[in-house]
């Protein structure tokens, strides 16, 4: 038997719980740091911000280099929702 290349894990919900929606998480966060966003709103604007994002694949990136890869993927959703949300000008502040 040969020996798997890649090994796939859900994490949310699998080894690990999470307590509130992404909108609930980002508005608490996002209050820590003087930026008021409503959840309701940010909830709505991930999951388009999400939907809208290219798929979260590197072909030809080196091994090393996909965790700043996915990082930066992340994160370019988070700040897409904050700026769909209306709260470009803060959004700074957070990243």
């Amino acid at each position: 038997m040969s020996r798997p290349t890649v090994i796939f894990l859900d994490a949310v919900g699998t080894l690990f719980g999470v307590q509130g929606s992404v909108g609930q998480i980002y508005s608490t966060l996002a209050g820590e740091f003087g930026v008021d966003a409503h959840p309701n709103v940010l909830d709505r604007t991930f999951v388009q911000s999400f939907m809208d994002a290219p798929p979260m694949a590197f072909p030809g990136v080196n091994p090393i280099d996909i965790p700043k890869q996915e990082f930066d993927w992340w994160q370019s959703i988070a700040v897409q929702t904050f700026a769909a949300a209306g709260g470009a000008r803060s959004v700074l502040r957070l990243f």
